[in-house]
């Protein structure tokens, strides 16, 4: 029982650092500006008008977002984003 308590104030320690982290919160904004378009395009595909090309553009957002992220940041998230 004892252990358990540890590993669960380890875990809610490691919450409580990522919360406060900075850098955590910029990942996250990277990571919405990416999934945003692709969002936007599997909710396009929904509707009868959709047209290729409106799918074509949302991956385009996406490509220039990934693009923004080498220019912009120099962060371990890029280079775990990129690698895989």
């Amino acid at each position: 029982v004892l252990e358990q308590e540890l590993q669960a104030f380890n875990r809610a320690n490691a919450v409580k650092n990522l919360i406060n982290d900075r850098q955590f919160w910029i990942d996250i904004e990277q990571l919405r500006n990416i999934l945003g378009p692709v969002k936007r395009a599997v909710k396009s595909l929904e509707f009868r008008t959709t047209l290729l090309a409106n799918i074509f553009v949302e991956l385009v957002k996406m490509a220039i977002s990934i693009q923004e992220i080498s220019v912009i940041y120099n962060s371990q998230f890029q280079r775990d984003f990129l690698e895989h």
